[in-house]
C-alpha cells in the first residue's frame, strides 16, 4: 500500500519493511531513532524527501546503528524539504 506521510513516521527496531510508493509531504518528518536496538527500514522504492528524514542514536552512539536501505531507485532530497 502507498503511503503519504504529512505528519510524523517513527522507525525503531529492525526488519521494518515498505513495499508501496513512500511520498513525504513538507513538514513531515521521517524519523529512525536507535533506542535499545538497531533502527532499520527498508524501502522496496526510492522517493523524493520533502520533509526531514532523521537518523538518530540517542541513547549509546556507536553501540546502534540507524540504516535506511532503498532496494530499487533513488532517494532525492528535495530543494523545500
Amino acid at each position: 500500500a502507498s503511503i503519504n506521510n504529512v505528519d510524523t513516521i517513527h522507525v525503531r527496531g529492525t526488519g521494518n519493511t515498505m513495499s508501496g510508493a513512500l511520498t513525504t509531504q513538507s513538514g513531515s518528518i521521517l524519523h529512525l531513532e536507535a533506542v535499545v536496538s538497531h533502527a532499520q527500514l527498508t524501502l522496496s522504492n526510492g522517493f523524493t524527501n520533502n520533509g526531514t528524514l532523521r537518523l538518530d542514536n540517542t541513547v549509546a552512539p556507536g553501540s546502534w546503528q540507524t540504516n535506511l536501505f532503498i532496494s530499487s531507485g533513488t532517494l532525492i532530497n528535495a530543494s523545500g524539504g
